[in-house]
């Protein structure tokens, strides 16, 4: 008779697992039954959950007891086969025969007994943790020498297929990425060329070209060459911006969109701050599903279609606890995670590599974008966004006592009330924050 080996089947794929001496004597080709973990997993005393282990494949864990009593012990629980599960963390893909010692060198017992290495056994219990009844259906297989290497050749070369696959994918969303990019560049340069063949300017001028009718050019100085020319006639007269001298680097970059809160702790029924509401908030999400989420999508084409730069602000601690949040923060109760789902931004709004993405725990002014503005050469923000703890108005202000001119889009911004929306656009033109009703306007006029 040929030697056998024996493995398990999960899922298709064979994992070698070494059988028993003492189950030598088991010659089924093929054992299929449903997997379940033992009540005590050491298998030392009788099974708890023999109910449970009836007509099954057992899983136990090495170690307390001999591997004998763990068989008997599933045995007596009518288990149909056991699985014994290495615990050398240091060697995870050994596995070796068991014995049953000298003193019952002579036993046989009626199931097959085989040994899963570590890696094995956690790939095991991995599974079962993600399955709804924490039962799953594998299979205990006995091949010959012969069959055993045909099989793993196979299994082998259709990892190495797929393994193949998935980095040809990889290489191909990055050569689309890379063409993407290029495209982008392109279409910037191409404009950039428009722009300086259409505004040339005579003479410099010391006046800082940022797009606002309380600051007029002399009649011989036409607009900064490269920079975005938008219809003042949309913006309030009072969003004067305040430098004394024309800042350097005046570059067709000098507008910024600024976007905020657009994560699914803010933006998405039923989770984050909205987790525990019984209503919905029903103007409030058709107004993002409707209004703003759009028209924010067709700001970041316009942007990015220009190069001109992108900056998200985020609610996202620096911690899992949220100990670094600040005061205001810890008293409403916000806090989400580093790297959680809530910290993600709108799929439909998600920014690219070349966006800057900026965390916070408090209000954006406490942040370090001040130094990322100047450092991108930005002079005028544009807001959109959402406004959660008065980040959105705080955000303008803080813009305007730094010296930037600031636009807010009054269709591409949401608060909770309609009522806080109005008193907010109220505010807004009282301290001087330009703003136009339509993102279609501010978009032609770019």
């Amino acid at each position: 008779m040929s030697m056998l080996c024996s493995f398990v089947d999960v899922q298709g794929d064979l994992y070698y697992c070494p059988l028993a001496e003492f189950s030598s004597a088991y010659a089924t080709p093929r054992l299929e039954g449903a997997l379940v973990v033992a009540d005590p997993i050491s298998g030392e005393t009788p099974l708890r959950n023999a109910k449970a282990v009836a007509g099954k494949i057992v899983l136990m864990q090495r170690g307390t007891c001999d591997f004998v009593t763990k068989t008997i012990h599933a045995q007596k629980a009518g288990a149909i086969g056991l699985i014994v599960a290495n615990t050398d963390e240091e060697n995870p893909q050994l596995a070796f025969v068991m014995d049953a010692g000298l003193q019952r060198a002579a036993l046989r017992s009626r199931i097959p007994a085989v040994m899963a290495p570590f890696e094995t056994a956690q790939y095991l219990l991995d599974l079962l943790g993600d399955s709804d009844a924490m039962c799953m259906h594998i299979a205990i297989v006995l091949l010959n020498a012969a069959e055993a290497s045909t099989v793993l050749d196979a299994q082998a070369s259709e990892k190495r297929r797929q393994l193949a696959e998935a980095e040809a994918l990889l290489k191909q969303q990055d050569r689309e990425r890379q063409q993407r990019e290029a495209t982008l560049l392109l279409r910037s340069r191409l404009a950039k060329e428009a722009s300086m063949t259409k505004f040339v300017s005579p003479e410099p001028s010391t006046t800082p070209a940022l797009f606002c009718e309380a600051v007029p050019l002399p009649s011989a100085v036409a607009v900064a060459v490269g920079t975005p020319h938008l219809d003042t006639k949309c913006i309030s007269p009072r969003a004067a911006p305040r430098f004394d001298t024309k800042p350097d680097g005046m570059t067709s970059l000098a507008t910024g969109l600024l976007v905020l809160d657009m994560q699914y702790y803010c933006a998405m029924p039923h989770v984050g701050k909205f987790a525990n509401q019984e209503s919905l908030n029903a103007y409030y999400f058709d107004r993002l599903r409707k209004v703003v989420v759009p028209n924010v999508q067709r700001l970041l084409e316009a942007f990015r279609a220009r190069n001109y730069d992108i900056i998200y602000g985020t609610i996202e601690s620096a911690t899992k606890t949220g100990r670094d949040r600040s005061k205001a923060h810890k008293i409403a109760g916000i806090h989400v995670p580093r790297g959680s789902f809530e910290a993600k931004v709108l799929d439909d709004v998600s920014p690219l590599e070349a966006d800057v993405v900026v965390p916070r725990t408090a209000h954006f002014g406490t942040t370090n974008v001040d130094y990322l503005l100047r450092n991108l050469g930005v002079q005028c923000v544009v807001v959109t966004g959402v406004s959660t703890l008065g980040s959105l108005e705080a955000a303008v202000r803080g813009a305007m006592d730094r010296g930037y001119a600031t636009i807010v889009l009054e269709d591409a911004i949401a608060f909770e009330t309609s009522d806080e929306h109005d008193a907010v656009m109220r505010a807004m033109d009282r301290i001087g924050a330009g703003y136009m009703a339509s993102t279609s306007e501010f978009v032609q006029s770019l």
